[in-house]
């Protein structure tokens, strides 16, 4: 009886470790996200680096950039957003910033890893595309973004600030490397839909699906 029962309990214990392996399995996501500068409707906002709000984001996603590292995203050559990264590309009110994809598990929000999704033509002065994504269940499916794009700067067009007869300024226009533009969004997702997150002049479209109908 006890040798049967030491068998019962092994076989169980088989058939757990069966079905756990089968959960983290099905726990796998692939991500693919595309980052697009809106070109076309600009806001009219005046994003300056200097803005009591840009200073906090920033300093936000500084913090944030640090703990990057543990999942690296890579180009996306076939995706499931190929055809719509395909039409923002031959808008010449949209410019493709950036489009990857990645594959991880879904953490709880406090074990969740942030994903560096930051372009890769990051100028030496700052410009260019930075940002964070971070994709948990609590207990639903959420991502947090966090996007900066500086535009890329002509030191011939540096804009001179206004000045009155006193040589004093008045107005201080802001050279290209003084503006950027932030998106920062939480967004709950649902598989295999398209998630669309703008801000005036910066968006995103995010899609998750289970790995069984990911393209390889």
């Amino acid at each position: 009886m006890k040798k049967k029962l030491r068998t019962l309990v092994l076989l169980s214990g088989v058939f757990v470790l069966l079905v756990v392996s089968s959960n983290l399995k099905a726990n796998e996501y692939d991500l693919e996200i595309v980052v697009f500068l809106n070109n076309g409707n600009p806001g009219t906002e005046l994003p300056r680096h200097g803005s009591e709000r840009h200073a906090k984001l920033n300093e936000k996603l500084q913090k944030l950039s640090s703990r990057t590292g543990s999942i690296t995203p890579l180009p996306v050559s076939l995706g499931k957003m190929q055809g719509l990264v395909e039409n923002l590309n031959r808008d010449p009110s949209y410019a493709v910033l950036q489009h990857v994809t990645w594959r991880q598990e879904v953490p709880l929000i406090s074990d969740a890893p942030y994903i560096d999704i930051s372009a890769l033509t990051i100028g030496d002065d700052g410009s260019g595309l930075s940002g964070t994504l971070r994709f948990y269940h609590s207990p639903l499916l959420y991502v947090d973004v966090l996007l900066k794009y500086v535009p890329f700067s002509d030191p011939e067009l540096v804009a001179a600030p206004i000045v009155n007869s006193f040589g004093e300024v008045v107005q201080d226009v802001p050279t290209a490397i003084e503006i950027a533009y932030y998106l920062d969004e939480k967004r709950r997702v649902k598989l295999t839909d398209l998630h669309y997150l703008d801000s005036s002049n910066i968006g995103a479209i995010i899609s998750v699906w289970p790995i069984d109908d990911a393209i390889e």
